[in-house]
């Protein structure tokens, strides 16, 4: 026979746990009224009327009017207070950082891309940490109710410890990233490799919803692949999986990558990378200009330029190589394309393509769509999700809003 103390722990968990499911059902189908919520968790009417009434007491949730009524009075509907707190997302990419601030449904309030010598940590934090105050005037969100924040960053993770062991472009090796983030924003930072925090936003916001298995391939200075198989994130012993930018798919071609090997997808893909493959093949085509940075080549691109042409067709093979390879590895429902390159998408599908039809088994062709992301920011959204995870899992936001 259980004891009496046992049984009342038992019913405080289970107050709780009907607590977050209430709040959080509200969150995701609002605007919902106290009687859809009852039918919905098969929680009493009385149970849902007092958990609504802590809510709205803590100042998250509100009532937004009234749906028709089927007879009776009319039942008023409910939604989440969004403005009431937020999370800080922020993701790194070499040269620059993103910081923006999310509210309680993950929508950006605001958000600043800011340029940075990224090799310095310690500069980085100190960028971040004085661009908030602005930021939070401008979400008109306080920033002591930003109560968590997520970070999206390039290289080998240890999400445990909190330290970016190493990160190839930016130049970091056994950062304590977590440590000093959170002591100089004052609060709780999750960390994620970019591209499963890319893959993470699809599966909820953008073109994976409704997948369980799929892939956001980062095109970029380097190159990733965020893998959700089963539903959760793949990261295999460590949180290392799929570091596709470093997967050999030659011996001989392109250059020396930032990982001191040389036949590197990154190597031939990355974008500097593909910068210095114009300038080799520029003597090929005589009197076209050799564009140095991504905005040139858009330049280069709408001018018709024959060299950059050849050389984005030359890329679209050997991104195609690398996903037939990863098709053939996971099998995903999707495959969706993300990063600075997808701006050449039309110049590089061509030739992907023909690799795809030449070298997928048609059983995995005709299963697999290879799409676009149409999400302007995934990692920022990404790593503002896993923040906002870890609030919505508390059950008090905030203690009291005024």
């Amino acid at each position: 026979m259980r004891s009496l103390k046992e049984v009342s722990g038992n019913s405080q968990v289970m107050k709780v746990r009907n607590k977050i499911l209430v709040r959080n059902l509200i969150r995701t189908e609002s605007p919902i009224s106290r009687n859809k919520i009852a039918k919905i968790t098969g929680l009493s009417p009385s149970t849902v009327t007092g958990i609504v009434r802590e809510l709205m007491d803590e100042g998250i949730v509100w009532e937004v009017g009234s749906d028709a009524s089927t007879g009776g009075r009319k039942p008023v509907n409910l939604a989440i207070k969004s403005e009431a707190a937020g999370v800080v997302g922020m993701r790194l990419q070499q040269g620059y950082v993103v910081v923006g601030i999310m509210d309680l449904n993950n929508e950006v309030r605001a958000q600043r891309r800011l340029a940075i010598d990224t090799s310095r940590p310690e500069k980085v934090v100190r960028l971040i940490s004085n661009s908030l105050p602005e930021l939070s005037l401008e979400a008109n969100i306080p920033l002591d109710r930003c109560l968590r924040a997520g970070l999206a960053s390039p290289g080998l993770i240890n999400i445990e410890t909190g330290i970016l062991e190493r990160s190839v472009n930016l130049g970091w090796q056994n950062v304590p990233i977590r440590y000093m983030l959170e002591q100089a924003l004052g609060m709780p930072v999750y960390l994620e490799n970019v591209s499963n925090a890319a893959v993470l936003a699809h599966q909820l916001y953008g073109q994976g919803i409704g997948h369980s298995n799929m892939i956001y391939l980062t095109l970029s200075v380097g190159i990733s692949a965020g893998v959700i198989m089963n539903g959760e994130i793949f990261g295999g012993k460590g949180g290392y999986a799929c570091e596709v930018g470093h997967m050999a798919v030659s011996t001989a071609d392109g250059f020396v990558c930032n990982c001191g090997n040389k036949g590197c997808l990154e190597g031939l893909c990355g974008l500097k990378n593909i910068l210095k493959l114009m300038a080799s093949y520029s003597s090929r085509f005589k009197g076209a200009t050799v564009p140095a940075s991504l905005e040139e080549m858009v330049i280069e691109v709408e001018n018709g330029n024959s060299l950059v042409a050849a050389v984005l067709e030359e890329i679209g093979a050997w991104l195609g190589i690398a996903i037939v390879n990863l098709v053939h590895l996971f099998h995903p429902d999707v495959v969706i394309l993300g990063g600075e390159l997808t701006l050449f998408y039309e110049r590089l599908a061509k030739s992907m393509h023909q690799v795809l039809v030449q070298r997928m088994l048609p059983e995995f062709r005709s299963r697999t769509q290879i799409v676009v992301s149409e999400m302007l920011d995934p990692g920022l959204i990404g790593a503002g999700a896993i923040a906002l995870q870890h609030v919505l899992n508390k059950e008090t936001i905030l203690e009291q809003v005024p």
